[in-house]
């Protein structure tokens, strides 16, 4: 997984765009086969792409979505993982 790892990108707007626009910029920007998007309110935990991976090379038309946790916006961390 290093190797893929070193392929993430990651996407910022300097000007507000909304959620939509944002996701969209993203999509335009992409170049590989798989796309994720996380929203402000989420903290993926280290090395979430991992089993991510995992799920997509079993079925690559699969839709994955985290688990939903508690996020504490002052401390950024998470109850209930």
């Amino acid at each position: 997984y290093e190797d893929i790892a070193n392929k993430v990108k990651f996407v910022r707007l300097d000007d507000a765009v909304g959620l939509i626009g944002a996701k969209h910029q993203g999509a335009l920007a992409s170049s590989g086969d798989i796309l994720v998007f996380f929203d402000c309110h989420v903290k993926p935990a280290e090395n979430y792409w991992e089993s991510y991976l995992d799920q997509i090379n079993q079925n690559y038309r699969r839709v994955i979505v985290p688990t939903i946790t508690s996020l504490n916006t002052e401390t950024w961390t998470e109850e209930g993982r």
